[in-house]
C-alpha cells in the first residue's frame, strides 16, 4: 500500500480536475451522451512499486481524458506521467485511462477487504451492502447521465475513476462508520399524525393537517425526537414538513449514513452525522426550495454541550437552490443547473462550526467553458 499513500497526500485537488478533463472532452466530442470506458480486462496483484502502463488493444477509443497540462487531471502519480507521455494521442490517453481504473479499483478492493477484516455481524454485512448500493449508483450514473442526480459526466470511464477515488476516500476516513442504516416507511393519518421508529431512536410527527398528491405537506408541524444521544426527548416546530408518497418515496425516515447520496428517493426525516463530530443530526425535508423543486432540509446539529438538536440556518442558507446530492465525511456535495446546459457545483464543509463553501464550480457543458 506504499503507492497508495503516496497518492492519498494528493488527492485534495482531485475532484476539480477530473471534471475538467470530463467537461473538456464534452466539448471535444460536441456534447454527446455518456460513452463508457472499461478497465483494463487483465488482474493484477495489489501494486507494490511504479511500473509502466501495461498495453491495451489498439482499438479506436469512445472517450479519453484531457491531455496533461497546467491542470492536468489527478490521479496516481503514474497516471500524470502517462497522460504526459501520451500528449495528443487519443489512443495512448484512452490506455492511460483503462490502467488507472484498474489500479484504483484493486485499491479499493484491497481497502474494503481490510475494512470487512476489522469488522463483525451486522456492521461487517451493512459495509456489505454500502459497497453493494455503491456500485449499483455507480453502473447507473456512468453509463447514463442521470440528471435528477446531478450534472452527468462527459465520459462513463471519467465518472468510474471519480467516484472510484472518491469512495476509496471515504473507506479510509478515519471517521468511518460502517453501522447499519435503518429506515421505515409511513404516510400521516387523516389527522396529520405519523410515528416512525430507527432502532432505539423515535420520530413522531403531529400537525394540523398534510395534504397534497405525490407530495404531502404538513402544515403547523411538531416533531418529537427521542434518541440515546439526547438528554431528553426534543420537540422540534418546523414550519411545515413534506412527506413523499409512495411509490416517489424513499423511507420516509432513514437512520445512517448519506455517503452514498439520495438515488432511492428523498428522506422526510435523516438521522446522520453531518458534521462528522461523532454524534447524529437531523435533517427535515421542509421545502422545495432546491434545483427545479428538489427538496430543500431544515438542518439541526447536535450541540454537544446541551446534548440537544440545534437548527443551523447557515448551513440551510448556503444549499438554497440548490440539490443535495450526498454527504460524506462532514461534507455536503450540492449541485444546481440552468437549463440545458449551466451547471454549478459546490463542496460545503459543515466540520467547523460555522459552515463553509470549500469548492466552487460553475460551467457550461455545450461550450468549452472550464471551472
Amino acid at each position: 500500500m506504499a503507492r497508495n499513500k503516496d497518492d492519498r497526500a494528493r488527492r485534495s485537488g482531485r475532484h476539480r480536475t477530473l471534471t475538467f478533463s470530463a467537461l473538456l472532452l464534452a466539448a471535444l466530442s460536441g456534447c454527446q451522451g455518456a460513452a463508457q470506458s472499461q478497465p483494463a480486462a487483465e488482474p493484477a496483484a495489489p501494486p507494490q512499486a511504479e511500473t509502466a502502463p501495461a498495453p491495451a488493444p489498439a482499438a479506436a477509443p469512445t472517450a479519453v481524458p484531457a491531455t496533461a497540462d497546467a491542470s492536468a487531471p489527478q490521479g496516481s502519480r503514474k497516471y500524470r506521467e502517462c497522460l504526459t507521455a501520451a500528449r495528443d494521442d487519443a489512443q495512448a490517453q484512452a490506455r492511460c485511462l483503462d490502467d488507472e481504473l484498474a489500479y484504483q479499483a484493486r485499491a479499493l478492493d484491497q481497502l474494503l477487504q481490510e475494512r470487512i477484516a476489522e469488522l463483525a455481524g451486522a456492521e461487517r454485512e451493512a459495509l456489505r451492502a454500502q459497497q453493494a448500493a455503491w456500485e449499483d449508483k455507480t453502473h447507473s450514473l456512468c453509463n447514463s447521465g442521470t440528471p435528477s442526480l446531478g450534472p452527468s459526466r462527459a465520459d462513463g470511464g471519467l465518472c468510474r475513476l471519480e467516484r472510484t477515488i472518491e469512495r476509496f476516500d471515504v473507506l479510509a476516513d478515519e471517521s468511518f462508520s460502517a453501522a447499519p442504516a435503518l429506515s421505515a416507511r409511513g404516510v400521516p393519518d387523516a389527522q396529520g399524525a405519523l410515528r416512525l421508529k430507527l432502532g432505539d431512536a423515535v420520530i413522531t410527527l403531529s400537525s394540523e393537517g398534510c395534504s397534497g398528491q405525490g407530495r404531502m405537506v404538513c402544515q403547523g408541524p411538531s416533531l418529537q425526537i427521542k434518541a440515546p444521544d439526547l438528554a431528553e426527548p426534543q420537540t422540534l416546530t418546523p414550519a411545515q414538513v413534506v412527506v413523499a408518497l409512495p411509490p416517489q418515496s424513499g423511507a420516509t425516515g432513514y437512520r445512517g449514513p448519506l455517503d452514498t447520496g439520495f438515488a432511492d428517493g428523498w428522506h422526510s426525516f435523516a438521522l446522520s452525522d453531518l458534521n462528522a463530530d461523532g454524534h447524529e443530526d437531523l435533517m427535515v425535508w421542509t421545502g422545495l426550495d432546491g434545483t427545479y423543486g428538489d427538496p430543500s432540509y431544515t438542518y439541526y446539529l447536535y450541540d454537544a454541550g446541551t446534548r440537544r438538536l440545534v437548527e443551523n440556518r447557515a448551513l440551510a442558507e448556503l444549499v438554497r437552490g440548490q440539490s443535495v446530492s450526498r454527504i460524506a465525511v462532514g461534507r455536503l456535495y450540492v449541485w444546481s443547473r440552468s437549463g440545458a446546459c449551466e451547471r454549478g457545483e459546490q463542496t460545503i464543509d459543515a466540520r467547523a462550526g460555522m459552515p463553509k463553501v470549500v469548492e466552487r464550480k460553475q460551467y457550461n457543458t455545450c461550450t468549452k467553458n472550464a471551472p
